[in-house]
């Protein structure tokens, strides 16, 4: 399905498709996320998607949002990505509408919905209804990259 969608400044689609794995290395890179992906990754990551929509204009593939999780209990809002030459025409705003309205159409009642964001991108969500650690639950995340993921020991003061 195809939503034709005009803002001041661009005209662009939004389609209910997973991106190429193509277009998907191009988003990534463009908004600097190269370093902390894993591109081997990608086809089995696209795979496990609850829902996923890219933003076109002019043929070419400028934005893209999915879902992931089970579905029933919890849901994340992944890889919202914009070219950097293309944030703030609305395109952003349009991909979480269509992520939004499939939440609300398709999950059911008492679903947790998360994502990770940094500061600056904060009150983008915010519109949506979601809340930072100051005001709801305190997320954390651990990165697995080169090395093996370990516990470790706490540091316990000593007596003496």
């Amino acid at each position: 399905m195809k939503t034709r969608l005009r803002s001041s400044k661009a005209e662009f689609i939004i389609e209910r498709r997973s991106p190429t794995i193509k277009e998907f290395e191009t988003l990534i890179e463009a908004v600097g996320w190269a370093g902390y992906t894993n591109v081997e990754a990608l086809p089995k990551s696209l795979a496990g998607s609850l829902f996923c929509v890219v933003a076109v204009k002019k043929q070419r593939v400028v934005g893209m949002g999915r879902l992931v999780g089970d579905g029933a209990r919890f849901i994340y809002i992944q890889d919202m990505m914009v070219l950097p030459k293309e944030q703030k025409h609305g395109i952003g705003t349009a991909i979480m509408d269509h992520l939004m309205d499939y939440v609300n159409q398709c999950a059911p009642r008492k679903v947790y919905v998360h994502l990770f964001t940094d500061k600056k991108t904060a009150d983008f969500y915010r519109r949506y209804g979601f809340k930072g650690a100051e005001e709801s639950f305190y997320g954390m995340s651990v990165k697995k990259f080169d090395k093996p993921l370990e516990r470790k020991t706490p540091n316990r003061p000593t007596g003496g």
